[in-house]
Parts: C-alpha cells; sequence; structure tokens
C-alpha cells in the first residue's frame, strides 16, 4: 500500500483544511478531521478505455457525476493498463482525493489536477474505486 506522505498529491492532501496529521512512535496518521476517520493512500492501474471514462468522472459536474458513476460501476476494474489513480480515502469515505497519471515515455506523467472531494461525493466516488478491485 502507497503513503500519503509518498505521493505526488502530497502537498495539496496534507495541507487541506480538513486534514491533520497525528505522529506516533510508528510513523504518521493522516486524519480527516471532521469525522477522526484515518486517511490511507492507494495506486491503482487501469486499461485506457477505463481512463477515458474515469477522466470524465473526474472532470463531470455535481449534476452528471452520479449518472456516470453509475455508468462506471461494473465496468470499471483495475487491470495493468496505462492509466494509474492515485488515491487519499478517509476509512469512512467522507473524504477522497484523486489524481490521474497516464504511461508515457516509460514513466507515468501526471494527467490532471488533483480532485478532492468531501461528503456525499466523496462517498460516491470512493465506493467506485474501493469496490472494484
Amino acid at each position: 500500500m502507497a503513503k500519503v506522505s509518498k505521493l505526488e498529491m502530497a502537498p495539496q492532501v496534507l495541507n487541506h483544511s480538513n486534514i491533520t496529521i497525528q505522529k506516533s512512535l510508528l510513523g504518521e496518521k493522516v486524519i480527516y478531521t471532521p469525522t477522526g476517520s484515518r486517511v490511507k493512500a492507494y495506486q491503482r492501474e487501469y486499461a485506457s478505455s477505463d481512463g477515458q471514462l474515469l477522466q470524465r468522472i473526474f472532470n463531470a459536474s455535481d449534476d452528471q457525476l452520479e449518472a456516470l458513476v453509475e455508468k462506471a460501476r461494473g465496468v470499471v476494474k483495475s487491470a495493468i493498463g496505462s492509466t494509474r489513480v492515485d488515491m487519499c480515502i478517509s476509512a469512512d469515505r467522507q473524504f477522497a482525493a484523486f489524481q490521474m497519471f497516464k504511461f508515457l515515455n516509460l514513466s507515468y506523467q501526471r494527467d490532471g489536477n488533483v480532485r478532492i472531494y468531501e461528503g456525499y461525493t466523496a462517498n460516491l466516488i470512493a465506493d467506485l474505486f474501493l469496490n472494484s478491485k
């Protein structure tokens, strides 16, 4: 499993107003402050066709989002592919941050800005990713 602090989007996530870092002997815990839930990092790869659908989800307006997520549910599956999505998701799914990458020139290159969601929207999108392994 990836660490939040090791992801390229770490500065945006760790500097978010609702994120705190708790230091302990075993390292650091990233916490979504409103709910006290721990935030974990994930990296998953997807086929390029799934990457196109995911890009539409991340660029969708709030009124289009639910329909696009429903369209992707059961279709988008993690697999070795040319698209990578880095994710930071709280255990209660009330906070989620995503950043897409495309495989170009033998490495993953950033393909868009960090997208941060909270509340219902975070839960909706996090559910898509965490239930579609």
